[in-house]
């Protein structure tokens, strides 16, 4: 048996404590229960860094709240605008749109016409 897999165990001595206001908070309760004024100092130096971390995360929401709020400003106007064109483009009066399209029509084909009689002409018809 060349070896045997081996395992190394064993428990963090001072393990990593996340930073939230309920650990400053819960620091401060047990270290005012134990009238210990150097933990209370720790606990407060550790409650105002929560504070202070509440406040950037607060003015960053306020900024991406800004933020929203804009762009649905913007959706809203767009959204009338798309609104207002698609009502335009169906408030056609079809009457008078086949009205102008005959007469346009009309124009083309007479347009048409002359140019295909001038094209006939040859100098045999001024003689």
């Amino acid at each position: 048996d060349g070896g045997s897999d081996s395992f190394l165990t064993g428990n963090e001595p001072n393990p990593p404590e996340p930073h939230s206001i309920y650990n400053a908070l819960i620091r401060m309760l047990v270290a005012l229960e134990h009238d210990d004024t150097r933990e209370i100092e720790r606990a407060s130096q550790l409650l105002e860094e929560a504070v202070e971390q509440i406040t950037q995360s607060r003015s960053t929401i306020w900024l991406i709240q800004i933020s929203l709020d804009n762009v649905q400003a913007q959706l809203v106007d767009e959204n009338l605008l798309h609104e207002e064109t698609l009502n335009n483009v169906l408030r056609i009066d079809y009457a008078d749109a086949s009205l102008n399209y005959l007469a346009q029509q009309m124009t083309y084909q007479s347009a048409l016409q002359v140019t295909s009689s001038i094209f006939q002409m040859s100098l045999l018809n001024y003689l």
